[in-house]
């Protein structure tokens, strides 16, 4: 980015295009630095189209959903035009494909989705075409509609170049971002099932998130909630766990464990799921056990406290009254209240779905 020459045009930091979502208070904003309407084309065999673009400061998370040019076709012949989301290093974070034939030969906004990509408050959109003078996509450009000009041509990863002074241009490049990431198949605390086939206690709406971790000697202790009446059997089929994600829980490849504990405090089995399930919003989801058991009542869930390096999760709760139902401890023993939100008041917002087990 640089600053045009005196007499250049003034305006705001950034044309911001902002609207609120209905999800969970997610906020979704459009980034663009050009004009309506296109100046001119261009296009390049070696070279990309690059804009540098910087998220709004009041966003604390930054994630990419959609990237849109305004490009027009020429020529004839199959191509593939690249669309590149870089770090503010240079680095690629990203990429989609696009087929020449996606774009019209009139000109028009041509759109490629990413899968809520992670980019930080300072990165770049490149979009490459491998164009000649044959056959290729040109990209539309508009003259500067600010002090500060944004796009600039060549490849991050090798040499970046400015437009000559009175040359400069902004390529029609869109970038579309939210705030804030929610789990893929979250649900709603309204859309939870309540069948007589889930087993709960609590709510289901989130009043706030707990952490865990290391308590003595024992790093696993966590929430723990009894479920089932004395003498029926029950078969486990999924649970349901509301809970957030910390630290670097983007597309972390560690896991977290959630431990199936008869009514003794023995442990039954141990499932294991991905940090990266949850986000930093909290949510409930739904965790289908690995392999279905089959216990007595009265036994317990356990979310594991141990932490792994750089990532934790943040188990919910609520508080309309604990129902002698929720503790703190680990397999094998019942811990002394450890956490902060008052154990009278707290119900854990774990969930079990079952099929109960006819005696023969």
């Amino acid at each position: 980015m640089r600053k045009l020459s005196a007499g250049a045009l003034w305006g705001l930091t950034v044309l911001i295009i902002l609207s609120l979502t209905s999800v969970a208070g997610a906020r979704e904003v459009e980034l663009i630095y050009a004009g309506d309407e296109p100046a001119g084309y261009l296009h390049y065999e070696q070279y990309g189209h690059i804009t540098t673009f910087e998220t709004p400061l009041d966003f604390d998370e930054h994630y990419v959903t959609k990237v849109s040019v305004f490009a027009r076709r020429y020529g004839t012949g199959e191509g593939f035009v690249t669309v590149v989301l870089f770090d503010s290093d240079n680095k690629p974070i990203a990429r989609q494909i696009l087929r020449y034939e996606e774009f019209s030969f009139q000109g028009g906004w041509v759109e490629v989705s990413f899968l809520n990509e992670r980019v930080p408050e300072l990165f770049k959109v490149g979009v490459f075409t491998a164009s000649n003078d044959v056959r290729g996509v040109e990209v539309g450009w508009t003259e500067p509609q600010e002090e500060m000009v944004h796009s600039q041509y060549g490849h991050p990863v090798l040499d970046l170049y400015d437009f000559p002074e009175g040359e400069e241009k902004e390529w029609m490049i869109k970038v579309t971002l939210v705030d804030r990431l929610l789990p893929k198949d979250y649900l709603a605390p309204e859309d939870l099932p309540t069948g007589n086939n889930i087993l709960y206690h609590d709510s289901g709406q989130i009043s706030g998130v707990a952490r865990f971790g290391k308590v003595g000697v024992h790093d696993q202790v966590g929430p723990l909630v009894k479920f089932g009446e004395e003498g029926k059997k029950y078969k486990i089929k999924a649970i349901y766990l509301a809970a957030k994600a910390a630290g670097e829980w983007y597309r972390s490849d560690k896991n977290f464990a959630i431990h199936l504990i008869r009514g003794d405090l023995t442990l039954i089995d141990t499932f294991r799921y991905p940090f990266s399930i949850f986000t930093s919003v909290p949510a409930w989801v739904r965790l289908d056990v690995p392999r279905e058991r089959i216990v007595e009542g009265p036994f317990y869930i356990q979310v594991s406290g141990r932490t792994v390096p750089g990532v934790e999760l943040l188990v919910g709760y609520d508080q309309s009254g604990n129902q002698g139902t929720s503790f703190v401890g680990l397999p094998g023993a019942i811990k002394t209240w450890s956490v902060e939100p008052e154990e009278r008041l707290t119900n854990w917002l774990i969930r079990v779905e079952v099929e109960e087990v006819e005696e023969e």
